[in-house]
């Protein structure tokens, strides 16, 4: 009786330590999760589309991926934004349909159109329901009988996460039926009439938007908002920008700011993305974000003052501009020992990565666009993950040598892709 009440104990330490270490990294740590089903796929969260993976010989792509970040997975001509929940796990297996995506074989997504297939889909699920789909994508005002069906959608999921695209003024109807956990906006079109009902204001977790948003809505009273990612913003925009105390993580996509006064307010942020500006001295203010994690300059460049940034912020991540030095990288690598994960995205100075050997957590390595020698990466023993400019046909040689030289790499082909204004393609 005693042995039994022993090992029923044990029972309960172990998997109170693995709830408590699966919380911990939901707040602070990744994985490395293997994607398959899609041609390409990016981490909106830290570049946009900016940096892409591909396949390798197996099927399998993969990224390194903290909760809630956003993924584009391209199919063909197709794009669609996922969601990254830790609770997927790490072998994510996806598949377009004609509207929806599947994850390993659940529906997730899928986009509202006033066509049969679409109606007959949502009739099923109002019958039964019950539904595994997470986020639904709407292009303009949906018709009347299709906006009954989303009504009655909505009492089977309340919060879904929200896609609105086009040019008519749905924001506030939509936002009536649903209350959003996460909202994008970023290829919708602001009207004056466009309203955001004050519940679905406190209840958003994450939000992808543009200028647009900020013109008709203060995002300083959503007090759940988590993630935000805003794209296409200029530097006389962010003067009305108050970002709320709460945020976690900004992620600021095919932007002009030069600078970063409006952060004043965000101490508690872990997660910083500037993508596409051209003119930055980021030290002085980002020195004061004290719980600073992760931090990318991808697609950015002429950004000063990278060394001066402070030595004992908690920095895992980084993704450097596209000018940056070797000796300015050299430094920034030497001075920054508890990085795990390096991002270097069109760094055409960079030739040599032989400092990343004095990084003793260093996990996982992106480069896209690089003249770097893979043979500069063999000693790199402690890698995880690569992303490399490989070509799947004809590079297989040097595919065959790195993973040799790094047998317990898991290694992925990028490429990087440069859409410029507008990048966000969702239909």
């Amino acid at each position: 009786m005693k042995k039994t009440f022993q090992i029923i104990v044990l029972l309960i330490l172990a998997i109170a330590v693995a709830y408590l270490l699966i919380a911990g990294l939901g707040k602070t740590g990744y994985r490395i999760v293997k994607l398959s089903g899609a041609d390409f796929h990016s981490n909106i969260s830290l570049s946009g589309a900016e940096n892409l993976v591909g396949n390798n010989p197996d099927g399998i792509s993969a990224l390194p991926l903290f909760d809630e970040e956003l993924v584009y997975l391209f199919f063909g001509d197709k794009s669609v934004i996922y969601k990254y929940e830790q609770s997927d796990g790490v072998n994510l297996k996806f598949r377009w349909d004609e509207f929806r995506l599947f994850l390993n074989d659940n529906v997730i997504f899928a986009e509202i159109r006033d066509e049969e297939p679409v109606h007959e889909w949502l009739d099923s699920i109002i019958e039964s329901g019950a539904t595994s789909l997470r986020a639904i994508a709407i292009k303009d005002s949906p018709p009347l009988p299709l906006f009954e069906k989303l009504e009655q959608l909505s009492e089977i999921i309340p919060n879904p996460g929200i896609i609105l695209e086009g040019k008519a003024p749905v924001l506030f109807e939509i936002l009536n039926i649903f209350i959003p956990s996460w909202l994008v906006t970023a290829d919708y079109s602001f009207s004056e009439t466009d309203k955001f009902p004050a519940e679905a204001s406190r209840k958003l977790e994450l939000l992808l938007t543009g200028p647009g948003f900020l013109e008709i809505q203060d995002v300083s009273g959503f007090n759940r908002l988590k993630h935000l990612l805003i794209s296409d913003l200029n530097q006389d925009q962010t003067y009305k920008l108050n970002l709320p105390k709460q945020l976690e993580s900004l992620s600021l996509l095919n932007t002009e700011i030069t600078d970063l006064e409006f952060l004043d307010s965000v101490y508690k942020l872990e997660h910083l993305t500037i993508q596409g500006a051209d003119q930055l001295d980021p030290g002085g203010k980002i020195t004061e974000l004290n719980s600073l994690r992760r931090l990318s300059f991808s697609g950015s460049e002429k950004i000063t003052g990278i060394n001066s940034i402070r030595t004992d912020l908690p920095l895992i991540r980084m993704a450097f501009p596209y000018d940056i030095t070797q000796q300015d990288f050299n430094d920034f690598i030497s001075e920054h020992n508890k990085l795990q994960i390096i991002e270097l995205t069109r760094c055409e100075n960079i030739t040599s990565t032989a400092e990343l050997g004095k990084l003793s957590k260093l996990s996982c390595l992106s480069i896209v666009e690089s003249d770097i020698d893979a043979a500069g990466l063999y000693d790199l023993k402690g890698l995880d993950y690569l992303s490399f400019p490989l070509d799947m046909e004809e590079d297989l040689a040097e595919l065959d040598s790195l993973k040799t030289n790094l047998p317990g790499a898991l290694i992925v082909p990028s490429e990087g892709l440069c859409l410029g204004s507008g990048w966000l393609l969702l239909f």
